[in-house]
Formats: C-alpha cells, sequence, structure tokens
C-alpha cells in the first residue's frame, strides 16, 4: 500500500512539473481585493514591430502583477479586446499594466508602453498604439 502510495505521489509531482507556469510577474502572496471587484479597462489599438505595422495571428495579453487578461490575436498592425483590472492589493500597488507579445511560458517580448492604472467608474475603453522590439521566437 505504502509503494502504491509513492508511486501516485511521484506521478502527481511529475503532472505537475509538465504544467506551463506563470513567468511574469506574479505575487506569491497574493491578497485579494476587498469589496466589488474594480472595473476592467478594454484595450485596442495599432501595434508595430520596430515601428513597422505587425503581423497578422501573434498572441497578445496584458499583466499587472496577479491580474492579467485573456490571450488575444492580433489583426494586420492592430489589436483589439484586452481586457483587464486589477485583482490584488498588489495589482493596486504596482499600477501599471504591461502588455505581451507571444505566451504566459516565457516566450514573449513586451512592448515600449505601460498604462499606469487609474480609478474609473465604468468599464473604459483606452485606445494605445503599442510598438515591440520584434516578434517571439518559438
Amino acid at each position: 500500500m505504502i509503494l502504491i502510495f509513492s508511486i501516485h505521489i511521484s506521478c502527481v509531482e511529475n503532472e505537475q512539473d509538465l504544467r506551463p507556469t506563470q513567468q511574469i510577474i506574479n505575487s506569491e502572496d497574493f491578497q485579494i481585493l476587498e469589496g466589488p471587484p474594480p472595473l476592467p479597462f478594454i484595450f485596442n489599438g495599432k501595434f508595430t514591430i520596430d515601428n513597422k505595422p505587425g503581423p497578422a495571428g501573434i498572441t497578445i495579453f496584458a499583466q499587472i502583477i496577479d491580474g492579467g487578461s485573456p490571450i488575444a490575436v492580433t489583426e494586420n498592425g492592430s489589436y483589439r479586446h484586452i481586457i483587464l483590472s486589477p485583482v490584488s492589493q498588489k495589482d493596486l500597488e504596482h499600477g501599471i499594466i504591461h502588455f505581451y507579445l507571444g505566451d504566459r511560458e516565457g516566450n514573449y517580448v513586451e512592448s515600449d508602453q505601460i498604462f499606469k492604472l487609474k480609478k474609473i467608474n465604468n468599464p473604459t475603453t483606452i485606445n494605445l498604439d503599442l510598438n515591440f522590439s520584434n516578434i517571439p521566437t518559438k
């Protein structure tokens, strides 16, 4: 019985090692915000690679510390529907939204632009053009 339990634990640990991990800033001491959740920011705009219009079909997302957007996909020279809001006290303290091309598993390039959080009373659409130095390599 002990042998079976040991084998099971070993397999579970190996399974966890294969799961992708967040390599972008991520708080180890997550403290959820009290009260109603903050309203979201919705980002749209043009995007460039080394100041030239970016191609379609690249994944793009935003991240604070703990709060991150779902993955969106670029169009020719533009992106849309990057939606996120702060989810933790660390997000509010950091106060900056970072934008990335690529994936959360470490294959990403950060944009030259950031967005400083501000208090909003409604879901707010922000038009923000982003420039990236290059396309992430696989």
